[in-house]
C-alpha cells in the first residue's frame, strides 16, 4: 500500500515525542529521495518504509538520526543481503533500471560519472612499452608474447584509472547483467580480482583507446567498490577476427553468463542455450530477434522453441525479488495451506500467461530486451499493486478481518485469476492509449496514468461480489458456481455489474446489481 508505513513495533522504541511526528519528521529528512538507491520517493505511489542505516543486529540504535526513509523493494533488498554497503548496488539498479535494463558498460561508466579519454602508447624496447594514461600518470611494463598455430600474440599487465577504459562495441555487444555483479562485487569484499579484464588497442588521432572487449561486470563490480584504478591484460596487436574468436571462446565457457540480447537466455535448457549461440554466431547479437531465432530453427523444433521461451520469460518474471504476489503462491503440496494460496501452475497459466505477450517479438537486439524487461516490470508493479490491497490490506502479516479473508479467497480461484488476467491489460491499454496485446511491453506509466490505473483496481476489488454471501440474489448465485465450476465466470460477473465498464469508471453499480 503507498505511502509511508511504519510500525508500531518501531516507533515504540523512540522517544514519545517523536512517535506521532515521526513520518513528517523522517520526510524532511530524506528530501524526498531513497537513502538506499537514491531515487525519488514518491508518497501517492510508492511503498515507504524507516530503515536502520546502522542496523540493530549491528548495535544500531532505533533513532531519528539513524533511521532513513527507503523504498520498500530496496529495504527488502539490504535485508536479504550480506552486511556490505548495499547502495552503490541499488543505485546502479535503478540507473539501470531508468534504461529499461539494458546497459552496456559504455553507457553504465555514466552513472559512474566516466568520461574516457585516450591514452598515448609508445615503444621503449621489444620487450616493454610505455602508455601515458588520461588522468596523467605514466607507466612502463613488461611485454609478454604467446605463440600458438595462430601466431604470435604480445600483450601486457597494467594499471590503469576509471577514464582510460572504452566499452569494445565491436567484440562486446552484450548488456550488463545486475546479478552477476553483485556477485562479484560480493566476492570483491573478501578477495581480490581473480582474473583481470581483457582490452586491446584501437588507434584514434593522437593516440589509442583502451577497449574493453571482456570483463565488463568485474570492472563495474570494482567501480561499485570504490576502486579508482584496476588492471587489466592489454592484447598489443590482436585483431578484430581474432579478439571475437577469443570472446566466443570465453563465453561459451561461462555459463552464468546469459546469451545476448535475450535477458531470460539463462533460463533456458541448455539446448536451447546451444542453439541461441549459433543463431548469434551467424546473424551478430544486434541483428538477434525472437522472432528471427524461432524462425531460425529447423521446423520441426520451432514450437518447443517457442514453447521453450514463453516458459522462460514466464519464469524470468516469478524470479523478480520484488514481487509480493508470490508469498501466496503454493509451490507444491503445502500441508495445512488455506485455499487463499494460488496453486502455482494456475498463477502461472490463469494469470502470468495471460498478461504477456506471449508471441515472438520482432524487435531486434538491445531493443527487444528492453521491451521484455519492461513488461516484466509492468506486470509486477500491477500485480503488487493488486497483491498489497486484496492479499495483504493491513499491511504485511497483519491479521485480516474475515470479510478480508473472504474476499482474498474468492480472488485465488482459477476463475478469477483468469478475469485478472484478461481485465488488467485491457485497463492498462485504455489508460495508457496502447493495444492490450503489447501494452505491458510498451507502457511508461506517467504518475496520472497510475493514479488512474491503481483507481480501476480499486474498483475492480471493491465490487461487492467478491465479499458479500452469494445466497443474497441469483446472480450472485450464478458467480459462486461460475467460480467453482471454473466456467462462465466473465459472464457471470458481468452480469452481477463488473463490466469493463464500470472497472474504468465509466459505469456505475445497480443497486440490485445482484438480483
Amino acid at each position: 500500500m503507498a505511502g509511508i508505513k511504519i510500525s508500531k513495533a518501531l516507533k515504540s522504541k523512540l522517544p514519545e515525542e517523536q512517535r506521532d511526528n515521526l513520518e513528517e519528521l523522517l520526510w524532511g529528512q530524506s528530501h524526498g529521495r531513497c537513502f538506499l538507491c537514491g531515487e525519488e520517493l514518491n508518497r501517492a505511489n510508492d511503498e515507504i518504509q524507516a530503515d536502520h542505516d546502522e542496523a540493530e543486529i549491528e548495535a544500531g540504535e532505533t533513532s531519528i538520526e539513524n533511521l532513513n526513509l527507503v523504498h520498500k523493494a530496496c529495504n527488502s533488498a539490504k535485508k536479504n543481503s550480506p552486511t556490505i554497503d548495499i547502495r552503490p548496488y541499488l543505485k546502479l539498479q535503478a540507473f539501470i533500471k531508468k534504461h529499461d535494463g539494458a546497459v552496456r558498460y559504455g553507457e553504465c561508466s555514466k552513472h559512474f560519472g566516466i568520461s574516457p579519454k585516450s591514452s598515448v602508447i609508445s615503444y621503449p624496447s621489444a620487450n616493454e612499452v610505455k602508455l601515458e594514461l588520461p588522468n596523467g600518470d605514466v607507466t612502463s611494463v613488461q611485454v609478454y608474447s604467446s605463440t600458438n598455430t595462430e601466431g604470435t600474440f604480445k600483450y601486457c599487465y597494467v594499471q590503469v584509472p576509471r577514464n582510460a577504459l572504452f566499452n569494445d562495441d565491436d567484440c562486446q555487444p552484450r548488456n550488463i547483467k545486475l546479478p552477476q555483479i553483485w556477485a562479484i562485487y560480493v566476492d570483491l569484499q573478501k578477495n581480490p580480482l581473480h582474473e583481470p579484464p581483457g582490452c586491446r588497442l584501437l588507434p584514434v588521432a593522437g593516440g589509442v583507446k583502451i577497449a574493453m572487449f571482456d570483463g565488463q561486470h568485474k570492472t563495474i563490480a570494482s567501480w561499485m567498490a570504490g576502486q579508482e584504478r584496476i588492471v587489466v591484460k592489454l592484447y598489443l596487436d590482436i585483431s578484430l577476427h581474432q579478439t571475437i574468436r577469443l570472446v566466443n571462446s570465453v563465453q561459451a565457457k561461462i555459463k552464468k553468463l546469459p546469451l545476448s540480447p535475450f535477458e531470460i537466455a539463462a533460463k533456458l535448457a541448455d539446448e536451447w542455450q546451444g542453439q541461441l549461440g549459433e543463431y548469434e554466431n551467424d546473424v551478430g547479437a544486434e541483428h538477434m530477434s525472437e522472432k528471427g531465432f524461432i524462425d531460425w530453427l529447423k521446423p520441426n523444433d520451432r514450437r518447443r522453441g517457442k514453447q521453450a521461451f514463453e516458459e522462460a520469460r514466464i519464469q524470468n518474471i516469478l524470479d523478480a525479488e520484488n514481487f509480493s504476489l508470490l508469498r501466496f503462491v503454493k509451490h507444491g503440496p503445502v500441508a495445512g495451506s488455506g485455499d487463499e494460496l494460488i496453486p502455482e501452475a494456475t498463477f502461472k497459466s490463469k494469470l502470468v500467461k495471460e498478461m504477456l505477450h506471449t508471441k515472438p517479438l520482432t524487435t531486434i537486439g538491445d531493443d527487444g530486451e528492453a521491451r521484455r524487461n519492461r513488461e516484466a516490470d509492468n506486470i509486477v508493479k500491477v500485480l503488487n499493486y493488486f497483491s498489497d490491497k486484496v492479499f495483504e490490506p493491513n499491511g504485511e502479516s497483519v491479521v485480516l478481518s474475515d470479510e478480508q479473508k473472504e474476499k482474498r479467497r474468492r480472488f485465488a480461484y482459477q476463475a478469477s485469476l483468469k478475469f485478472l488476467g484478461e481485465m488488467l491489460p485491457k485497463v492498462v491499454a485504455t489508460i495508457c492509449l496502447k493495444e492490450p496485446d503489447t501494452v505491458f511491453l510498451d507502457a511508461k506509466f506517467s504518475d496520472e496514468q497510475w493514479e488512474r490505473v491503481t483507481a480501476a483496481i480499486d474498483r475492480l476489488i471493491g465490487h461487492p461480489i467478491w465479499a458479500k454471501e452469494f445466497k443474497i440474489g441469483p446472480r450472485a448465485k450464478a458467480v459462486e458456481e461460475a467460480l467453482l465450476k471454473n466456467q462462465g465466470a466473465k459472464e457471470a460477473l458481468a452480469a452481477a455489474g463488473l463490466t469493463f465498464g464500470y472497472i474504468v469508471g465509466g459505469e456505475t453499480l445497480a443497486g440490485d446489481w445482484y438480483k
